[in-house]
Formats: C-alpha cells, sequence, structure tokens
C-alpha cells in the first residue's frame, strides 16, 4: 500500500509542478506584453520574471517537501 500511496504523491507533485511552470509561463507572457506596450521596460520585465521564477522554485520546493513527508 506503501508504493500506491508514495505513487498518487508522485502524481499530485507533478500535478503541481505543471501548474506552477504554466503559471511562470503566463506571468513571462504578461510581462513580455507590458514591454511591448510600454508600460515597463525590459530590465524591469526581467527582474520581475526572474522574481517570478524564484517564488515558484520556492513553492515547487515546498511541495515536494511535504508530499515527502506524508509518504513517510
Amino acid at each position: 500500500m506503501g508504493d500506491k500511496k508514495g505513487g498518487y504523491i508522485d502524481k499530485f507533485l507533478k500535478k503541481a509542478d505543471k501548474a506552477i511552470q504554466e503559471g511562470v509561463k503566463k506571468a513571462d507572457e504578461v510581462l513580455e506584453e507590458a514591454v511591448e506596450l510600454g508600460s515597463m521596460t525590459a530590465k524591469q520585465a526581467s527582474k520581475t520574471s526572474k522574481e517570478l521564477h524564484s517564488q515558484a522554485k520556492k513553492e515547487s520546493e515546498a511541495l515536494q517537501k511535504k508530499g515527502m513527508e506524508k509518504i513517510s
């Protein structure tokens, strides 16, 4: 039964990671559009994008940690 539980957690973590990555991709697209419209400079967009990627990485790591705790 431990394998089944681990499998469910693994599937959940993959789905969560995919959702996070899709969110980052959409945010990057919005930032790119803001640059094109002149609402934001490329430098500002780059900085914001890096911050979003960093936040997404932290959230992904937190989800993985919670998943591993559940498996244990």
